[in-house]
């Protein structure tokens, strides 16, 4: 799972999955909208994606990549940050 580039584009439903080594694509993932943000969720092997065009930020799972959650940002948001707690 590690080692591979995900590569999203506004405008495009889906992202592109990249071997590195090859620079050809393994796989696309379809998404409900151009993605303008992405940022991996180690503890959780989830990749998250901003959609701004639909208000939404969908997590997937980086084993499956298949969409396993949906959340509602609001109009606008297309930047995304994870915050930790301390234990």
């Amino acid at each position: 799972l590690s080692n591979l580039i995900y590569l999203g584009r506004r405008g495009t439903a889906g992202i592109e999955v990249f071997d590195p080594f090859s620079l050809l694509p393994v796989v696309t993932v379809r998404t409900p909208g151009g993605v303008a943000d992405m940022i991996i969720d180690n503890e959780r092997n989830r990749l998250l994606l901003s959609v701004p065009e639909r208000g939404q930020t969908v997590a997937l799972s980086l084993a499956g990549r298949s969409l396993v959650g949906l959340a509602d940002t609001g109009p606008g948001a297309s930047h995304l940050g994870l915050v930790r707690t301390r234990q």
